[in-house]
């Protein structure tokens, strides 16, 4: 789930990224990357796990889309599955895409 806040004086939106525990058994990580990050794992935004739910919170410039997908454990990729849309890669993949 993707819940966006837009902070009108700072000209920004917080985005909130909660994705359930569920659809990463025994992960030891949940990590975002995306274009706001330019897909670099060493700038990834760890989530935290609380009460059955990973969580982060993006700082991110209105008036954009953004693709991005969650990494579990550096190895296993998935989407949001409600997300604003979807993109194809030419990876022959899907990224998840938020529209603020």
């Amino acid at each position: 789930m993707v819940k966006k806040e837009y902070v009108s004086d700072h000209n920004l939106c917080k985005v909130t990224f909660s994705f359930p525990s569920e659809e990463a058994k025994d992960a030891r990580e949940v990590k975002i990357l995306g274009e706001f990050n330019n897909w670099d794992r060493d700038k990834a935004v760890r989530m935290t796990l609380k009460q059955d739910t990973y969580n982060a919170v993006v700082e991110l410039q209105p008036g954009k889309s953004y693709q991005f997908r969650y990494l579990i454990d550096s190895h296993r990729w998935k989407n949001e599955a409600n997300a604003d849309g979807f993109v194809s890669t030419s990876y022959g993949m899907t990224n998840s895409l938020i529209e603020l």
